[in-house]
């Protein structure tokens, strides 16, 4: 989670928040956050978005 994260901020930084590649890895982040979420697995949300935000 922490390596797509990061990827996702990389890329971000490169071409910006909307471009379709730094959207489609937000989804997959997205998508991973919720797997882990049914899985039972505990997830702080809040650091995930405070460190997102705190890259802006």
């Amino acid at each position: 989670m922490e390596r797509k994260r990061n990827e996702m901020m990389k890329l971000a930084a490169e071409k910006g928040f909307s471009h379709p590649q730094t959207v489609q890895l937000s989804q997959e982040l997205d998508d991973l956050l919720n797997k882990l979420h049914k899985q039972g697995k505990k997830v702080d949300c809040k650091s995930v978005m405070a460190s997102l935000l705190f890259c802006l």
